[in-house]
């Protein structure tokens, strides 16, 4: 992979080796899950891991003896057992036979069943093989591929996002329709994640102290043009509430910046704002869309949006129809991630809500609002 000049913070590098350290994924895994080249992570991996002297994994002489003496035991053990089948064999019945070989075939090798058994294969497939009709091979085809992506949505796509990856993946030449992928998902009994629909309120002041650019037009014609931006809560178990700020581009829908911590301040929002501009390189003149908290409405929130030269823009009180997207966001997040899960602390949230938007919301997950394209894929397109 070809380094795009992407610039990352040191909480992303510290996260990515993390899971290197701690996990079992590979350079090459993290660099498809992520997109930072295998040299790269492995010269962070390099830079931040601790030098320690290594494990010795050989085993000792006497550990050796004992393993070719138990070896040995087997190997007789067996002998012994193919040539009693041998003797009471003639006594047993085919059907008895082919019986015994159903039942271990779910458990072992048939190439070493039918050899046990005395039992050649090409018979033993012969019988077991039952000719199915053109429709269900499909099905069972379909079945299968559904499965498949349904797994590595994590239970998140439905049948439209499932019929639509099989589009992209050309697994047969006629795509199935929702309707059967529906059918079939319920044979098998499975079912994406309900997520319900944000239900805003309304509130009855009409202040109009603070600009509102946005105006709820939610559409962009380019990236960098229309951030909207907002904080979360979530709950830990040890460490209690922690908060999520995060920032959206209109345009990509793609989370661009995003601070997670375990005081909701100013210092929370503008560490959001930092990661997005360093990610993005800067854009200027973005619309920057919050609501009226008081983290939006600092003294060092003000400044440093003025610094990256944004144009603020705010809801108006207690409607929070004027954000609506992010709110929708946060939704998705929670339905899809966080109230699937028990969070034993902050550190734990932390790594979780990483590997939910850098490895999954950015860059895997399609939207029906871009062309069911992921959002680094749209934003690769604009580029």
């Amino acid at each position: 992979m070809k380094n795009n000049g992407t610039r990352y913070d040191q909480e992303f590098k510290k996260m990515i080796v993390e899971l290197y350290n701690t996990t079992d994924h590979t350079f090459k895994s993290l660099e498809s899950e992520y997109g930072v080249t295998s040299a790269t992570i492995q010269r962070w991996v390099k830079s931040m891991t601790p030098m320690s002297p290594e494990n010795s994994g050989s085993m000792t002489p006497h550990e050796l003896a004992e393993l070719k003496k138990e070896m040995a035991r087997m190997r007789e053990e067996n002998e012994n057992l193919k040539k009693g089948y041998g003797h009471i064999s003639e006594k047993v019945s085919t059907s008895s036979i082919f019986e015994t070989a159903n039942i271990l075939a779910s458990n072992y090798n048939i190439k070493s069943i039918c050899s046990a058994l005395g039992l050649p294969r090409s018979t033993f497939y012969r019988v077991q093989k039952p000719r199915f009709s053109k429709r269900i091979v499909e099905n069972k085809i379909l079945k299968e591929h559904i499965t498949r992506i349904y797994m590595e949505s994590e239970g998140r796509y439905g049948s439209p996002k499932i019929r639509e990856k099989m589009k992209t993946e050309q697994i047969l030449p006629a795509i199935p329709s929702i309707k059967r992928i529906k059918r079939l998902m319920k044979q098998l009994g499975i079912f994406p994640i309900t997520i319900k629909k944000f239900k805003p309120y309304k509130s009855q002041s009409t202040t109009e102290d603070l600009p509102n650019l946005l105006k709820r037009d939610f559409n962009a014609t380019k990236p960098n043009e229309k951030w909207v931006a907002d904080i979360t809560y979530i709950h830990t178990l040890k460490d209690g509430w922690c908060y999520l700020a995060s920032i959206l581009d209109l345009y990509t829908h793609k989370v661009v910046g995003y601070s997670f911590g375990q005081k909701m301040d100013k210092n929370l929002v503008i560490n959001a704002l930092d990661k997005a501009m360093l990610r993005q390189r800067k854009p200027e003149n973005v619309i920057l869309h919050t609501d009226r908290g008081s983290q939006y409405l600092s003294t060092e929130y003000i400044v440093k949006t003025d610094d990256y030269k944004c144009r603020r823009s705010y809801s108006a009180k207690g409607n929070p129809y004027d954000n609506a997207v992010i709110e929708s966001f946060h939704a998705i997040l929670k339905k899809e991630e966080v109230y699937r899960k028990v969070y034993c602390n902050f550190s734990e949230a932390q790594k979780s809500l990483f590997k939910y938007i850098e490895g999954w919301y950015n860059k895997r997950r399609i939207h029906g609002s871009i062309f069911y394209m992921t959002p680094n894929e749209f934003e690769g397109l604009a580029v």
